[in-house]
Formats: C-alpha cells, sequence, structure tokens
C-alpha cells in the first residue's frame, strides 16, 4: 500500500491527478501513509491534521485500499452534519468515480430519522394529532415518501419534533419483515445497502448507540475512523447519561390519554367506553404525580437559579415511579390482548417510552453511579423542567467499550493537542495507541497577523468592559468590516452590541447570534461581505467561511469554561481528589483547545488572510498565556494596530 500512497498523493495516481489544482502536500502523504500502517498493523493511531492538510483525503484513500483488500467494512463517524455532509456529498463521490478501486458507501442515521409509512397509517387512522397542521404536514411528507428517500435529513423543510417522533421508525414498534411495507421501507432500504457498502458514514451519537447496543445497530466492520475527535468525550458524556423533560413526559402522557381533549391512543381500543374511567383514573394519576415531581424539583432552585447539580439522592420523594411502572405495564398487557397489530405495536412503542422515562427518574433519584454528575435545569422562557445525568470521566467507559475491541481506530481533528502534547486527550478519553502530530500547510507568515490587545486590562477588572468594545470598533473600521467577533458569554456579547452597533450599522450589516437561526447567521455572514457577526458558544467551532467573507477574527477573551457547569464542577473535584490542581490539569488544556478551535476559524483556503485579535492581555501577562501564545498560527505577532492597518491595506 505504502507505494500507491506515494504514488497518489504525488498526483501520479488514478484519483488526486483529476483533482483540479491539485498540489503535493508533504503532510497530507505523512497522515495517509500513517493511516496505512495503522490499518495494516491493527493499532490505534491519533492524527492532529491542521487546516489545510486535507485529512479527509489522507484517510480515505487508504481506508478505501484496505477495505478492497482486506474484504472488511469500515465506519466513519463524524462530529456534525457539516462534515458528514461534505464526505457523502463530494469526497466519497469523488473518489468513487476516479478510484480503479471500486467501492461502495452508504451514510447511515439513527432510527428516528426514517419515516415509517406504517406508524404514519395508524397515527393517521386513528387520528392521533395533536393539531390540522400535523394532518396537513403529514399529508405532504407521506406523498414525498413515496418519491424520494423516505430519510428526513433529506426533506427540504423542518419536520416539527413532535410529528417526526410519532412518524418515524422505533424498534419496539416494528414487525420487521412481517411489516407489509417492508420492501419499501427507508429503514430496512438503508440496511440492506450498508450491508453491501464497503465504507459507512454515521455520526458519532449513532456509533455510541452500536456500542450500547452490544452491536446490533451497524454491520461488521474491520476499522473506525472518527472525525472531529474533539468532540468524543463531550458527545460520550452526554450520550451515556440520563435525560427527561416535564414537557416530554406531559406529551408521552397526552399520546397515551388526554381526558380534556378526549384523544390519545387508549380511546381507540374497543371497550374503551368500558374502561374509561379506569384509564382516566391511572393516566392522571401518573399526570398528576408527574406534576408534583417536576414542582418539587423546581423547588429546590433558588431565585433566578436555572441550573443546580444534585449532590444526594431522593432530592425529592418518589412517588413517580409506582404509577409509571402501572402505566407502562398497563400499556403491554392491554397490547397483548389486542386484535389490531399497528394498535398493539403502538401500545408497545409507548409502554416502551414509559419505561425510558420510568429508568431516567429512577436513576436520577438513586444516583446510583459514583461516576455520574446528576443536575437539573428550568427553562428561563418557560415552565420546563428536566432532569440529567452525564458520565464525568468517559476515559474508563471507552477504554472497556471502544479501544479495546477487534477492530482499528483512527481519531483525528485539527485540535488534539495542547503544549504540542496529545497527553490530555488521550487521558480525557483512556485512548491507547500511536499519535502524530501535523501542523498546517498554509503560509501564515504572509497571509496572516497575529495582534495581541498587551494594553487592555485583563478581563476580570471593570474597566475591561469600559474599554475592549472601543477596540472591537477600531479592529472593524481597519478591516472595513467582514469581522467574526467571539464571545464567551452572552451577557458580554449583548453588552457590545449594545454599545457598538448603532456606529457599525452605519456602514456594515450587524448579525447578531440569538436573533436567527445559526445557519442563516452564516449564510447571510458569507453573503454580505461588509458585515459583522457578535457570536459565542457554538460559533468557536465548525465555522467555516473562506474568502472575503471573514478577514478580522477577534478572540474578546480566553475562553475559560464557567465553574458552575455541573459536569465541570464534578470533574474538578476529582482531580482535587486527586491531588491535582484542576486549572492546570483540566481548565487550563480544555481552554487552549477550544482557543485553537476559535482561531482556526480565519484562514480555511491557500488564498484566504486575515488578521487574528486577542483583546485578553492575560495571554502575555500570566505565565499560562505561553501555552495560548504557542497556539497561535506561525505568523507574525504585534501589538501594534497601526500594523493591522497596515496589513489591511497591503492586503
Amino acid at each position: 500500500m505504502e507505494e500507491k500512497l506515494k504514488a497518489e498523493f504525488s498526483a501520479q495516481g488514478s484519483i488526486l491527478s483529476k483533482l483540479p489544482l491539485y498540489e503535493k502536500r508533504e503532510s497530507q502523504l505523512r497522515m495517509a501513509l500513517a493511516v496505512g500502517q495503522a490499518l495494516t498493523s491493527k493499532t490505534n493511531l491519533m492524527v492532529e491534521a491542521g487546516t489545510g492538510i486535507g485529512k479527509s483525503f489522507a484517510y480515505l484513500i487508504p481506508l478505501i485500499e484496505w477495505c478492497k483488500s482486506t474484504e472488511a467494512k469500515a465506519v466513519i463517524a463524524t462530529g456534525t452534519k457539516v462534515l458528514q455532509n461534505q464526505l457523502v456529498s463530494k469526497d466519497l463521490p469523488f473518489l468513487a468515480e476516479h478510484s480503479d478501486t471500486g467501492f461502495k458507501f452508504e451514510v447511515l442515521y439513527g432510527q428516528e430519522n426514517f419515516f415509517c409509512r406504517r406508524r404514519a397509517g395508524a397515527i393517521a387512522q386513528y387520528g392521533l394529532f395533536d393539531d390540522d397542521e400535523q394532518i396537513s404536514k403529514l399529508s405532504e411528507i407521506s406523498r414525498w415518501a413515496k418519491e424520494e428517500s423516505g430519510i428526513f435529513e433529506d426533506y427540504p423543510e423542518p419536520i416539527p419534533a413532535a410529528l417526526k417522533q410519532q412518524i418515524s421508525r422505533r424498534s419496539e414498534a416494528c414487525p420487521r419483515r412481517n411489516c407489509s411495507y417492508y420492501d419499501q421501507c427507508p429503514f430496512y432500504r438503508k440496511r440492506r445497502a450498508a450491508e453491501d457498502a464497503d465504507i459507512l458514514v454515521v455520526n458519532h451519537h449513532l456509533f455510541f448507540a452500536h456500542l450500547e447496543s452490544a452491536g446490533k445497530l451497524l454491520p461488521e466492520f474491520g476499522a473506525a475512523i472518527f472525525d472531529e475527535a474533539h468532540r468524543l468525550e463531550q458527545v460520550a458524556s452526554s450520550y451515556f447519561g440520563l435525560h427527561l423533560t416535564s414537557i416530554g413526559l406531559s406529551m408521552l402522557l397526552s399520546r397515551i390519554y388526554n381526558q380534556r381533549r378526549g384523544t390519545g391512543i387508549l380511546t381507540k381500543l374497543s371497550d374503551f367506553t368500558k374502561r374509561k374511567s379506569s384509564v382516566t383514573a391511572l393516566v392522571e394519576e401518573t399526570r398528576q404525580a408527574s406534576n408534583m415531581f417536576f414542582t418539587n424539583l423546581a423547588g429546590i432552585l433558588g431565585t433566578y437559579e436555572y441550573k443546580k447539580r444534585i449532590r444526594t439522592p431522593d432530592c425529592v420523594s418518589n412517588d413517580l415511579a409506582k404509577p409509571l411502572t402501572d402505566l407502562g405495564n398497563f400499556c403491554f398487557e392491554t397490547a397483548k390482548d389486542v386484535d389490531e397489530e399497528d394498535l398493539s405495536f403502538e401500545l408497545i412503542s409507548l409502554g416502551d417510552r414509559v419505561r425510558v422515562a420510568l429508568n431516567a427518574v429512577v436513576g436520577f433519584l438513586e444516583m446510583n453511579d459514583p461516576n455520574a454528575v446528576y443536575w437539573i435545569e428550568a427553562a428561563q422562557k418557560s415552565d420546563r423542567i428536566s432532569i440529567h445525568s452525564a458520565l464525568i470521566d468517559v476515559a474508563r467507559h471507552l477504554e472497556d467499550s471502544l479501544w479495546t475491541q477487534d477492530w482499528v481506530n483512527i481519531l483525528t481533528s485539527a485540535t488534539l493537542t495542547v503544549g504540542k502534547s496529545f497527553g490530555f486527550t488521550s487521558e480525557r478519553i483512556g485512548f491507547r495507541g500511536k499519535a502524530l502530530r501535523l501542523g498546517s500547510p498554509f503560509d501564515y507568515e504572509h497571509n496572516a497577523v497575529c495582534y495581541i490587545a498587551h494594553d487592555l486590562p485583563p478581563p476580570q477588572q471593570k474597566n475591561w468592559m469600559d474599554r475592549m468594545p472601543a477596540r472591537v470598533q477600531e479592529l472593524i473600521d481597519a478591516s472595513d468590516g467582514r469581522a467574526l467577533v467571539l464571545f464567551t458569554s452572552y451577557a458580554t456579547l449583548n453588552k457590545t452590541v449594545e454599545l457598538l452597533e448603532e456606529k457599525l450599522s452605519k456602514k456594515h450589516t450587524v448579525l447578531v447570534q440569538g436573533r436567527m437561526t445559526r445557519n442563516q447567521l452564516l449564510e447571510e455572514f458569507k453573503d454580505d461581505t461588509s458585515s459583522v457577526l457578535f457570536a459565542t458558544q457554538s460559533f468557536w467551532e465548525g465555522v467555516d467561511i473562506p474568502g472575503e467573507a471573514l478577514v478580522l477574527l477577534i478572540i474578546t477573551r480566553l475562553p475559560f469554561e464557567v465553574p458552575d457547569d455541573p459536569r465541570s464542577e464534578a470533574i474538578l473535584e476529582e482531580y482535587r481528589k486527586q491531588a491535582q490542581e484542576p486549572f492546570t490539569a483540566y481548565q487550563l488544556p480544555v481552554s487552549v483547545l477550544r482557543f485553537r478551535q476559535g482561531i482556526g476559524r480565519l484562514i480555511r483556503r491557500d488564498s484566504d488572510y486575515g488578521v487574528i485579535a486577542v483583546l485578553d492581555s492575560r495571554i502575555v501577562k500570566k505565565a499560562y498565556g505561553r501555552l495560548f501564545m504557542e497556539s497561535l498560527p506561525p505568523a507574525p505577532v504585534t501589538f501594534n494596530l497601526f500594523e493591522v492597518k497596515n496589513f489591511f491595506e497591503n492586503h
């Protein structure tokens, strides 16, 4: 394989020679060779591949060769839909067209993404709609599914979550081969195609669902590649936790029986009239217990408190478990006596969802997992209360369920190291294997400048907020807009926008996170090259804005996590128990990785240029600032605003 890869990545093979404007990149070849070696030697590998290396081709090409030579399947798991779509709509089709090694690929989704004609028919037959709009929407979706894939990801409009839940495939409500729609079922069409494919593309969540199902969701495979692997810890922690909302349980109970509206699956029982009083009593008892359960939880929260960690079991009385148990059993038992198959399956499905809610309530109150953190949340704009748990340490879990499996695991991302070391990431996810670090091939020396606002006070001081917005304004004036301004809190973002918007809006379109959806903001930002986007949280990563739309990236503050997050707080406590200083051992590395994600938003193509501006003087005034300075790209560093202005004048 090695010689073939060397030829391919020198544009002398059948694939990359067909790629317009392809240029040989030594780092891309090194990654491809490392991936090929890991696959053939069955060795786990972690690769940090800087922006611009072309990491998808660097792992796809050796993976295709390996799949065909071994006749084994491979799985690629991504962290975002954006990357998943790039792989299945661009990269893999190109490779399939030009590779002299024929291969097939498929993208797989969780079952909740597949339209189920049998369930949809049952919902229509039994009139289990929330409103007339759902009836109309279902008709549209049914017509679409007859002609198209039947995968909700492909539907041209957003589908209401409540409707999607009712018409999607559910394993416990599926008669499988006995279903009259089996041959045309979107889910099983995909499963059959997956069995015939060499490469399967999934997301991280579906891969973890496969692990949890004891390997039942995906066909057998010999290699797994985790792209965007910097997300693995967070996804695993959340996936293997508990989640239940008051509104979700209320809607579930209404699906079973809504006394006020006289609707629900139980009203379709042939002997409902006889059983109405007992059914009403059972469901209403559960509803009242649910209301009391969540009301009691809300009472634990203080005034203006929206999130609270629970530290001891049985924080409220468990008066909900018995009604949920009785209701779930009733659904299962009733399903056995029903002659109509569709009605029976819907009862089983609802009974299973009740059982999931029961397990969440019991697990939350008993707090039996010492490796989990538990908390409650209240929505700020509604009366919704929710319970949650998440794993504190995913390393032990992944060591047992992932890294020791028979298949090869290859992890890659642009941000896996702190201070050029993989130690922190490996420790957090329990990874054991080889590691390779490859920097970005971009010409940062000529195409970028890093500006440090060393003269500003540190953000902890009140006068930082007095001076920082003015510096943002000066930088935007120098770049003539085309700026992404990243914050670590909505409060600082909103205050800055309040101070600057009136003046900025005279020359630039001002885009603010929260005023539109994330996709709408990004599309407008790309289209309007005079615009300025103020954002926080999710915009630190996964944003790809090449070209003139983005030439100035402003990081207002080093992205240290606020320690009031329950999981972060629990992690810090674990480090203290191990006699480690939490700031150095955890908070600092996490912040450096997030910082590196942020600065990676600017230069996305060879032709891109721009300025990275950091308005947090701690980067040069604190000892730990060295790690952040080392994370900046190899571009000239300046402390002089005039040099920033000169840079833009010369570009």
